[in-house]
């Protein structure tokens, strides 16, 4: 955008990255024919960008340290005493994947602020960014991951991590939406919206 030489047409990416450059004027109103029936709740109001996928969150554990039975079953759950000690997570204040569930969550009023003061007590350990906090899990530095992406699981497992997960039956799952928008000045308009 700082240089005005457009080479791309769409961006898309998660709901904390589209938010901040709605209000910069880079994303320029946006209704494909294919969006028609789309649940409101995946188009952003001031119609500028559209949720064309989502990522599933849920809880990471490892099973050496943790038996099945005994890792969490929904988002209350991580406010128990036993876990003390045994969380990490990616850095919850700044734009990502444990934002954006923790932000969800709060948003839709499934929690609230006593919600948020269970797990400031169960002093989660802060990583860099959400693959190093499963890293930390399957490693067994910690147990839990309590916001982690299904996709980032399921690589983890592929590869031979020692990691299981819990779609929270307690709350639901989050699912964080990537949105996808029609850039302002973009060179080819018609064909993004073909």
């Amino acid at each position: 955008f700082a240089s005005g030489q457009h080479v791309a047409d769409m961006a898309q990416a998660g709901d904390t990255t589209v938010a901040p450059h709605l209000d910069q004027g880079k994303f320029v109103p946006f209704r494909p024919v294919t969006a028609e029936g789309l649940d409101p709740g995946f188009v952003d109001p001031t119609g500028h960008v559209l949720a064309a996928s989502g990522s599933t969150f849920g809880i990471l554990y490892n099973p050496a340290m943790l038996p099945a039975q005994e890792a969490p079953k929904g988002w209350a759950d991580l406010t128990d005493p036993k876990y003390r000690g045994q969380l990490t997570s990616e850095e919850t204040t700044k734009f990502g994947g444990a934002f954006g569930t923790l932000s969800h969550l709060l948003w839709d009023g499934r929690y609230d602020d006593a919600f948020l003061r269970g797990l400031a007590d169960q002093e989660i350990a802060l990583q860099a960014s959400g693959p190093v906090a499963g890293n930390a899990v399957a490693t067994g530095q910690f147990a839990v991951n309590p916001f982690y992406p299904y996709s980032f699981y399921a690589r983890d497992k592929a590869q031979g991590a020692p990691v299981e997960f819990v779609f929270p039956t307690e709350g639901g799952v989050h699912i964080s939406p990537h949105y996808l928008g029609l850039l302002d000045g973009a060179p080819n308009p018609d064909a993004a919206l073909g």
